[in-house]
């Protein structure tokens, strides 16, 4: 047997989007999107229904997970710039894995700037919990 074969490594994207998948009952994919002129790929696309989201593996367990909230940040924004650019309403989601402190504090510390931005949490197990998601006052 060859070196490695047979071990499965871990891809938070190809979790997260099965995960995802089968909790919005679509198909999602990895895909570049054009943001008045650049491309920007997300994980979690699916342009006919106006979904754009994107997977976030984070281990970082510190006090303030700084550089994290930052990469997470940059995503909602170009998420929002999507919408302008495109002129429609898109779902907008970030899918967290890893730690899931990280995103239980980005949601309380920015949440009154996140608008309509939903955060899920995919643990070991592959089960999903909302952590934010304001139609449902989360």
């Amino acid at each position: 047997m060859a070196k490695g074969a047979g071990v499965e490594r871990f891809d938070p994207e190809t979790t997260a989007r099965k995960v995802m998948e089968e909790y919005l009952r679509v198909k999602l994919e990895k895909r570049r999107l054009n943001i008045f002129g650049k491309y920007k790929e997300f994980d979690l696309v699916n342009v006919e229904n106006n979904i754009v989201g994107d997977v976030k593996y984070f281990r970082f367990r510190g006090s303030i997970p700084s550089a994290e909230f930052s990469n997470i940040s940059e995503y909602v924004l170009l998420m929002e710039r999507l919408e302008q650019w495109t002129r429609k309403k898109w779902r907008k989601m970030i899918v967290g894995m890893g730690n899931k402190e990280t995103f239980v504090k980005y949601a309380k510390s920015y949440g009154p700037w996140l608008g309509d931005l939903e955060i899920y949490f995919i643990d070991e197990n592959e089960q999903l919990e909302v952590i934010r998601k304001p139609d449902l006052g989360i």
